[in-house]
C-alpha cells in the first residue's frame, strides 16, 4: 500500500516531496490543508490535457474560479479531494497499462464496458470512479476490456 500512496503523492506534488513513505493520514492532512495548484498542472500534463480542460471537466471547477485558485496557489480541501481521487485512479491505470501514455489514452477513450463513456468523465463522481476502478481491476486480472 505504501508504494501506491507514494505514487499518488508523486503525481500530485512531484518526486521532490521526498522519498519517505506517506501514510493515508498524512495524505488526509495535505488534502485538508489544500493541495498546491502545481498538483493540478502536474496531473493535466500527465494526462496530456490543458489545466482548464481538466479543471472544468473532471474536477468541476469553473474557469473563473480556476483563475483565483492559480492566483492563490492552492486548492481548497474539496477540490483537493477530487484531485486526489483522480490521481489515485490515474496511478492505478498507469500500473495496469504499465505506461503513462497508454493509461492516459485509455482514460480518454470511450469504453464499451462503461456504456461508451470516457473513463475520465466518470471520475467526476464517486459512483463513476468505482465503476472505473472496478473495470481496471477486471483488466488487470484479464477479466474485462
Amino acid at each position: 500500500m505504501a508504494a501506491a500512496v507514494d505514487e499518488v503523492m508523486s503525481a500530485l506534488v512531484g518526486p521532490e516531496s521526498g522519498s519517505e513513505t506517506h501514510t493515508r493520514l498524512e495524505l488526509h492532512a495535505l488534502i485538508e490543508a489544500g493541495l498546491p495548484y502545481e498538483a493540478l498542472t502536474r496531473m493535466a500534463t500527465l494526462l496530456g490535457m490543458s489545466v482548464t480542460e481538466l479543471a472544468t471537466g473532471v474536477l468541476q471547477i469553473p474557469a473563473r474560479t480556476l483563475v483565483r485558485r492559480r492566483e492563490r496557489g492552492r486548492l481548497p480541501a474539496a477540490e483537493s479531494d477530487r484531485l486526489y481521487r483522480l490521481a489515485r485512479v490515474v496511478a492505478h491505470a498507469v500500473d495496469v497499462f504499465e505506461d503513462d501514455a497508454r493509461a492516459s489514452a485509455w482514460l480518454r477513450s470511450p469504453n464499451l464496458a462503461l456504456a461508451d463513456a470516457l473513463p475520465l468523465d466518470l471520475l467526476a463522481t464517486d459512483a463513476g470512479t468505482h465503476e472505473v476502478v472496478d473495470l481496471l481491476g477486471r483488466i488487470e486480472y484479464g477479466l474485462g476490456v
